[in-house]
């Protein structure tokens, strides 16, 4: 079986297709009465969703309950159709999934540096184009925060994945 459906590419190790609609590597089925569009391309609907934004459909996850998961971060797949950048990613060229939650950090100094670091010590790459946003995968998993700056006092401060959130980080000026 090929990793194409509709002009779109997928990454086989994250996603497949079953009966023509795109599910989670891991599926043994679909109902393909609830699978959900943005664009004719079937995705799965006991995994995926369709949030709209500025009038555009978006595909993202939605809990196991089925509840929202916040707004989507809009980015494209490689065929244009629209996807969540918080669940979705372009790897060599296909559509991969990834799971995850967006952490911004608002911290005083603005220019301040931030890193974030998993309990294993690796460290997490900011969202592209944004050097305070990063994508926490595990819910209930806790990071480190660590803002740098010269003249200010380092801060490193435990946050725990929750969901999408803003944490606040205020350095003080050393002397």
């Amino acid at each position: 079986m090929n990793n194409f459906c509709g002009g779109i590419r997928i990454d086989k190790n994250t996603l497949k297709i079953i009966d023509g609609v795109i599910c989670d590597v891991n599926a043994a089925s679909v109902d393909k009465s609830k699978a959900v569009s943005t664009c004719g391309q079937l995705w799965d609907g006991a995994l995926f969703t369709v949030v709209k934004v500025g009038g555009a459909g978006y595909i993202t996850l939605h809990g196991s309950e089925g509840e929202e998961i916040g707004a989507p971060i809009m980015g494209r797949g490689n065929c244009g159709v629209g996807l969540d950048g918080r669940f979705f990613k372009i790897v060599n060229g296909a559509v991969t999934l990834q799971n995850g939650f967006l952490l911004t950090v608002d911290v005083t100094p603005n220019d301040a540096i931030i890193t974030v670091t998993n309990t294993d010590g690796e460290t997490v790459d900011p969202v592209s184009g944004n050097a305070k946003q990063f994508l926490l995968k595990g819910i209930g998993d806790t990071y480190t925060v660590t803002a740098t700056k010269t003249g200010y006092t380092t801060e490193a401060k435990q946050v725990k994945n929750t969901g999408d959130q803003t944490f606040t980080i205020v350095m003080k000026a050393s002397t």
